[in-house]
């Protein structure tokens, strides 16, 4: 039986298409609210579909229709500035690990999955762009910009990190279910990279099912070449600054043009450079990279998820995967509240302690990917000796280094706790619980004792 509870999820997002699937799962009631008319518009990003998110979409019946869209990674080519190139095939491991393969596809695809799955998606409201929010006593009340209004028990703010759901839930920061929100809190996000994305056809040199990774001082190139041929690529560069947020700089189609031509005769593998990849360019764009997590997620009948809480680099390919396991978590949250009530509502207050429960348990997940994502975008661009050090000699010894730091990503992921687990479980889900210390203490030990080697030749 459907809960009387209903939830109104802001934005067609990733997360919150996601989040739509897990509620149904659930029997929980939900509206999204999207602003534009086309939730399927091709924006020329890619996307990384990693064992973490592909469970979750696995459970909700969604992953085969993404495996008919991508051609898994097989193999890794990992270039430096001295010509030294590692061709790994961790991306294989990982599969045999975990039972999912590597998955890169455009944002539009994977949207379109979502989408269209819904074997009734006319609660999929566009072209409605919020223009209020009412928290009241015992309900939240959006009205949009077309003068819509409508009415539910918890708005979700599922909107990307300009997130208006976000804003206009700091405005009520006297509430008494939250305190003040300091401006150090609402500054959680920084500034430190700019990156420029894109999507060309098929490049002769450039195989199929294989990943492209150049780490140089002050950026990196990676392409991953997917069904077809298709190369889905992005290039990561240092600013030259910190900018904190709200403040952060502004790029045109001009200064990616520049970026890219600039950058046009970095090698990339046999007779390859980028300048081959930029020629058979089919859509591109630019853009700061936001990092970090901002507090509070919530406050009384709102709560955010996915980029308006939190964002990272794309270096790690967590983006997409963690704001699909915020989806579950909160899902989980909620089916327990509402399996628990039945068909009474909770007060705002009660609202208020599970979303306190929810960030207080997410947020540890949520911190840690976030941090290696920042370690791991500083390590690819090399700043800094030791991140050189590590970058170019740890890989070539510890050769599946790059599936461990994924299994480090993937091991204790959110699953949704009321679906079944799917058919195609892999041991890793569990053995790298056990193996993940020694691993740890392993990596720090050789990269001091490397570290030290290094430190002594050039002394």
């Amino acid at each position: 039986m459907e809960s009387k509870f209903k939830v109104i999820i802001v934005g067609g997002s990733i997360s919150g298409l996601t989040l739509s699937h897990c509620l149904n799962a659930a029997g929980i009631s939900n509206i999204v609210l999207e602003k534009h008319t086309d939730v399927t518009a091709q924006v020329g990003a890619s996307i990384g579909v990693l064992p973490n998110g592909a469970k979750i979409l696995d459970q909700l019946g969604l992953f085969s229709r993404i495996e008919k869209l991508i051609e898994p990674l097989t193999r890794a080519h990992i270039a430096y500035p001295d010509g030294y190139v590692l061709a790994s095939d961790y991306p294989v491991t990982v599969k045999e690990r975990y039972g999912y393969p590597l998955a890169f596809l455009s944002r539009q695809e994977l949207i379109g999955v979502l989408y269209h799955s819904f074997q009734d998606n006319s609660h999929i409201r566009t072209g409605q762009q919020v223009a209020k929010l009412e928290d009241l006593k015992d309900r939240v009340r959006v009205t949009t910009k077309s003068g819509v209004t409508y009415e539910g028990d918890l708005v979700v703010g599922a909107d990307g990190v300009h997130s208006q759901v976000r804003s206009e839930m700091w405005s009520f920061s006297n509430s008494p279910y939250l305190g003040r929100i300091s401006s150090q809190e609402q500054k959680g996000l920084t500034v430190e990279f700019l990156c420029v994305f894109g999507i060309s056809s098929a490049v002769p040199g450039l195989d199929i099912g294989e990943q492209v990774a150049c780490f140089h001082d002050g950026f990196t190139i990676m392409t991953y070449q997917g069904l077809g041929g298709q190369v889905y690529w992005f290039i990561v560069q240092k600013l030259d600054r910190k900018y904190t947020y709200p403040y952060h700089p502004s790029f045109s189609k001009e200064d990616a043009v520049n970026v890219c031509e600039r950058l046009g005769n970095v090698w990339l593998r046999d007779t390859v450079h980028f300048r081959h990849v930029w020629a058979n360019r089919e859509t591109f764009a630019v853009t700061p990279l936001e990092e970090g997590i901002v507090r509070p997620w919530h406050s009384g009948r709102m709560v955010c998820i996915g980029d308006s809480i939190h964002k990272m680099t794309p270096n790690l390919g967590q983006g997409a995967n963690l704001a699909i396991e915020d989806a579950a978590e909160l899902a989980n949250f909620l089916h327990a509240m509402t399996n628990k009530m039945g068909s009474a509502k909770p007060s705002r207050q009660h609202l208020h302690g599970i979303l306190h429960a929810y960030q207080t348990k997410h947020v540890k997940r949520v911190s840690h990917v976030c941090y290696l994502s920042a370690y791991l975008a500083r390590l690819h661009s090399r700043q800094g000796l030791i991140h050189i050090i590590m970058g170019r000699y740890l890989p070539p010894i510890l050769k599946d280094i790059p599936a461990d730091l994924i299994s480090n990503v993937v091991h204790d992921a959110v699953t949704l706790s009321y679906l079944p687990s799917p058919g195609r479980e892999a041991t890793g889900w569990t053995l790298l619980r056990n193996l993940k210390i020694a691993g740890l203490v392993l990596t720090v030990v050789v990269a001091f004792l490397l570290t030290a080697m290094v430190l002594h030749h050039f002394i």
